[in-house]
């Protein structure tokens, strides 16, 4: 099981038993991975486990506890500042609580002081701390959210060294619903040196907490070739059922490399799956993997090695701080049929592509990873804007070269799929299947019908042979049914099919992630859209001036801050009923 930091599950708070005065216990319930330590202090001064400050800790469920400090014998000396400080080896947490004590009379009222003392909470970690990176890598932010009340001070280290908000460092703060903040550290310039153990503690009048995560960089003597050097800090992607980490080093020749995780080495098979492609001297290494969980957890370490040494980066995954949102963008979509050029006894394989954010991409031959840098090598070139060029290398080629290669091309916003088939002929490469075209989808059209009150999403698909097509929400697969969906394909020319799905009858529950499945021998293909259905919305246009006029965008801000408006209008003619909002934004539509 992963570790974890401790945090309070449920703050320090103060009883006594009605019927005796003279004990009290401070109580409260904490969780951690491995079992925290806890140390008591009142008035700075450690407590020990003794008849006057007895001290319990027991197991309530998992890795929750039930913490508590028993004071017998009350007395006014007994007033004070009590500090509960809890510790594994995944970081530490602290929280304190007033006592005031003056005299028997007051018992009662003094009772109440102290309780009203702790009003608040101890800063908690409610996401721990991610990494994510901009401007090309040459920015690092780390993030975390903080449950807090008042607002916690926030203070920042690398190696137990403090970090100022100064310079590359930016520190800030930011006030969300409910007491929770979110707290940013940037780092511009990123560089090798800045690789060690950050720590963020946050404070204020009621405790401290903390929190800490890994960046390993290295990366001496950094160059254009030679060993391998990590020339960017690896970066965390959450695709809609998987997780992917990619890093970038230098090397020649081409390395070999391994994952592992909490220092064993990561078994690749059904849930885990590893790639590299190469741009001259450069080689971006991939490792993704589904069934995510909470043991998914910790260290991951990349090795890259070739003949003149190694090189590693690591970073600490805390999956609980990883949230799934769907970019604006393209999902991977094949511009054409894949061809093969030779040269003596190499071949190259090419497939062009459209995706935006960059995919990743993983080659399989006969169901098994091509990792054999000696004979495969895989590139990937950008041509401009959101259009790339994938190639596949094939060395020193033989008939075992022969098989079903696949190529697997994923971003945020979907995954396409290639099957090719190459025979070799003696010396000669040759591609099979080429009457056939693996699927490819271009971007949603969203529009809307406000009379019938119904949502259609439209898809063109290309595919040859007819793809099969299927649509989900969420996991479930759509199917026709009266009055709620209506799924159509309409063939257009040049083996291109109109694909669409209405939503009749739309409300609220309509919102949500939709995809769509495209499938025949050549590959497959799945895009996702985002819909947000805002039942408590006016239509921005009447029936005639929509006719005139194609749907436009609405931004979320923009239609909630009309939405009252309009409800308040239709409830002024009588009419209970107000209708949907639609708009044609391809990767979030509101309603």
């Amino acid at each position: 099981m992963a570790a974890s930091a401790p945090r309070f599950s449920k703050p320090p708070n103060i009883r006594q038993i009605p019927d005796d005065a003279t004990r009290l216990f401070l109580e409260c319930q904490v969780q951690g991975t491995p079992k925290p330590e806890i140390t008591w202090l009142h008035n700075d001064n450690k407590l020990s486990n003794t008849k006057k400050h007895a001290q319990t800790i027991f197991i309530a469920t998992g890795n929750t506890y039930n913490v508590a400090l028993e004071i017998s014998e009350l007395n006014a000396n007994d007033a004070g500042t009590y500090k509960i400080v809890v510790k594994n080896k995944a970081g530490e947490t602290t929280a304190n609580i007033n006592l005031n004590l003056a005299s028997d009379d007051d018992d009662d009222t003094e009772t109440n002081d102290a309780k009203n003392s702790a009003e608040g909470t101890t800063p908690v970690f409610i996401q721990k701390p991610t990494i994510r990176q901009e401007n090309d890598g040459k920015r690092l932010i780390f993030e975390c959210k903080i449950s807090a009340e008042p607002k916690p001070d926030l203070f920042w280290s690398r190696d137990d060294v403090s970090i100022q908000n100064s310079g590359r460092y930016l520190i800030y703060c930011d006030a969300l619903p409910n007491n929770t903040y979110v707290a940013c550290l940037e780092i511009d310039d990123v560089n090798a040196s800045d690789g060690g153990k950050y720590k963020v503690l946050a404070k204020n009048k009621l405790g401290e907490s903390n929190a800490h995560i890994a960046l390993n960089l290295e990366n001496e003597d950094q160059g254009t070739g030679g060993r391998p050097t990590f020339t960017k800090p690896p970066e965390v992607r959450m695709f809609e059922e998987s997780v992917l980490l990619e890093c970038q080093c230098t090397a020649d020749p081409v390395p070999s490399f391994v994952w592992t995780l909490g220092g064993k080495p990561i078994v690749l098979g059904t849930k885990y799956k590893q790639g590299i492609l190469t741009e001259g001297n450069t080689h971006k290494i991939f490792l993704e993997f589904g069934q995510v969980g909470q043991k998914d957890s910790g260290i991951y370490k990349a090795t890259a090695k070739n003949a003149k040494g190694d090189g590693s980066a690591s970073i600490e995954l805390n999956i609980e701080g990883i949230d799934f949102k769907l970019p604006d963008g393209l999902a991977p979509s094949f511009l054409g049929k894949p061809t093969i050029k030779q040269d003596a006894k190499t071949a190259v394989v090419q497939i062009d592509i459209a995706a935006d954010p960059s995919p990743s991409i993983y080659w399989t031959k006969d169901g098994k990873d091509l990792l054999n840098v000696d004979k495969y090598i895989t590139r990937m070139d950008r041509k401009g804007g959101n259009k790339y060029s994938i190639f596949l290398e094939i060395k020193n080629l033989a008939s075992s070269d022969s098989g079903l290669y696949k190529c697997t091309i994923s971003n945020e916003l979907g995954t396409s799929v290639a099957n090719i088939s190459i025979k070799i002929a003696g010396d000669k490469a040759n591609l099979e299947q080429l009457d056939k075209l693996a699927p490819s989808l271009e971007k949603p059209k969203i529009t809307k019908d406000t009379k019938q009150k119904s949502i259609k999403i439209e898809y063109r698909c290309k595919g040859k042979q007819e793809p099969k097509i299927t649509w989900k929400k969420a996991k479930t697969e759509i199917k026709d049914t009266p009055n709620k969906y209506k799924i159509s394909k309409k063939k257009e020319a040049d083996d291109t099919y109109l694909c669409t799905l209405d939503i009749l009858n739309s409300t609220s529950s309509d919102s949500g992630i939709y995809k769509i499945l495209a499938k025949n021998d050549a590959g497959d293909t799945h895009a996702l859209v985002n819909l947000h259905v805002d039942t408590e919305a006016a239509p921005p246009q009447d029936e005639e001036d929509q006719e005139k006029t194609k749907p436009k965008s609405i931004p979320s801000d923009e239609a909630k801050d009309t939405a009252a408006p309009a409800a308040a209008a239709a409830a002024a003619a009588g009419d209970r009923k107000v209708a949907p909002v639609f708009s044609d934004k391809p990767k979030e539509v509101v309603c």
